[in-house]
């Protein structure tokens, strides 16, 4: 069905809003859609809320915004478009529809995906659930970069930071809107130093924001998923799941499954499923027409996050003892992401709480990378993190991570890195804090004289992993 378009004409000279009547086939679950909007919106830049969503956007160099409004009682959305070119204004509009996803046929849809025993109950229980798009495909590259290994709110954090340094401020009466985000041209080059982002994935921003602007990388309908995944996959940082998800969002495409996904694979069967299972159960969704494969996967996390808000109001944790040549090690987190890891003894160490559930299963992949930093394999940890402290303190853990394998700091040049010449004593504190040491290479840091001073783990554990990392290995670390 064709979204129905009603515009509202204004003068040429002095251009008013636009006021747009969109219509959408039922039935649409839009407050799920808004609720997904909201939890990954760009402070600043979106505003979301109950029944409606805003935010700035720029054409050509051009800045504006649009609000759009749903009603309860009607199958139609009102949008109020502000913009200075009118010419714009139907681009504008397509590209609404697809933040909404307001071309799809749920019905259809629905009924295909019930046809599926393991689909037909979500399907039923969370009817009309649509796969949000985006405004712009560089945005969305940006936040999924960012997202890699942080929560979903620490990635909104740190794509706002980069809106309020390298974006166009922007004045207009919805409280809130206060940038834009800046496009490609804007961020090549850009440093992005001080804000909290490791270097890896400032590289991978840099490499892609080149790219875009050059006319080499192309992230909207346009191109083929195969093309698009296979050329974003070739730079530094970014692996299947991060370009499948962008696929999903920005290249419209229903057959973008990000089947390494943590939530997917434990939302269909009481077993957690490999990538390559959740792969091959999901090739049924796909249609001749190509139109379920994302709806499916909507209702796999719909469900999934829905049924765990349901259990409980607060999250669960899971914990899990790895033995490593330090110790056992508490591993311990929640929502795929890992926020502690305890020591056997010293001031780090920590034991699992009361209410915990005990899980080796979601750590398979922590106990693996830690493994393979034991057997002087591995040198960066790839892991999905979400410390819990002071932006003080994350701003130390992220700089934390970017101290080089086999190398150290002191604390003098780790307050100099984060921009706080002064605060070595507050590094220090910040650094003793660290709640994921290791992962977290709190013992990269030592004195100014070079001595190894204080660590949480025990002075014999930090002489341990820094013997490691520069291939002088201590044989045997004796803790008792």
């Amino acid at each position: 069905m064709v979204a129905r378009v009603l515009v509202t004409m204004t003068s040429m000279k002095q251009p008013r809003p636009s006021y747009i009547t969109l219509s959408y086939q039922q039935p649409y679950d839009w407050k799920s859609h808004l609720a997904f909007l909201a939890y990954r919106s760009i402070p600043g830049v979106e505003v979301v809320k109950e029944n409606s969503y805003a935010r700035t956007i720029s054409m050509d160099g051009i800045a504006g915004h649009f609000r759009v409004e749903f009603g309860s009682n009607s199958n139609q959305i009102q949008a109020k478009i502000q913009f200075p070119e009118l010419k714009q204004r139907h681009h504008i509009i397509e590209r609404i529809k697809s933040i909404f996803d307001l071309h799809a046929d749920s019905e259809q849809i629905d009924k295909f995906l019930a046809k599926d025993k393991l689909l037909k109950p979500m399907v039923k229980k969370f009817p009309g659930l649509r796969v949000p798009g985006c405004w712009s495909g560089f945005e969305v590259a940006v936040r999924a970069i960012l997202g890699q290994q942080v929560t979903v709110k620490a990635a909104s954090t740190l794509v706002s930071r980069i809106s309020e340094r390298y974006g166009q401020k922007y004045d207009c009466n919805i409280e809130g809107l206060t940038h834009v985000f800046p496009d490609a041209k804007e961020l090549q080059g850009a440093k992005m130093e001080n804000i909290g982002i490791i270097r890896q994935r400032i590289s991978a921003i840099q490499l892609i924001a080149d790219l875009v602007a050059s006319g080499k990388l192309v992230i909207d309908s346009t191109i083929d998923m195969k093309e698009f995944v296979d050329q974003i996959c070739a730079i530094k940082g970014i692996g299947e799941w991060t370009a499948f998800y962008i696929a999903m969002r920005a290249l419209n495409e229903p057959n973008a499954f990000p089947f390494s996904d943590l939530i997917l694979r434990r939302a269909l069967t009481e077993e957690e499923l490999t990538p390559k299972q959740l792969l091959t159960l999901s090739e049924p969704w796909k249609t001749p027409a190509s139109l379920c494969g994302d709806s499916a996967m909507e209702e796999l996390w719909g469900n999934y996050s829905k049924n765990e808000c349901q259990e409980e109001k607060g999250m669960t944790t899971y914990y899990h003892y790895h033995t490593t040549p330090i110790g056992k090690l508490l591993l311990a987190g929640n929502e795929g992401y890992i926020n502690q890891l305890g020591f056997p003894s010293g001031s780090m160490a920590r034991k699992h709480k009361k209410g915990w559930i005990k899980d080796r299963i979601p750590f398979k992949e922590v106990m693996f990378q830690l493994d393979s930093y034991f057997d002087g394999e591995l040198k960066d940890f790839e892991l999905p993190l979400a410390p819990v402290g002071t932006e003080f303190q994350q701003a130390v853990w992220d700089a934390l991570r970017e101290i080089p394998y086999g190398e150290t700091w002191s604390y003098g040049e780790l307050a100099k890195h984060i921009g706080k010449p002064k605060a070595s004593r507050a590094v220090g504190a910040a650094n003793g804090m660290n709640p994921i040491p290791v992962i977290i290479p709190c013992p990269r840091v030592i004195g100014i004289n070079g001595k190894l001073t204080g660590f949480g783990g025990g002075i014999k554990i930090k002489r341990f992993l820094l013997s490691l990392e520069t291939k002088d290995i201590v044989p045997d670390i004796n803790l008792s």
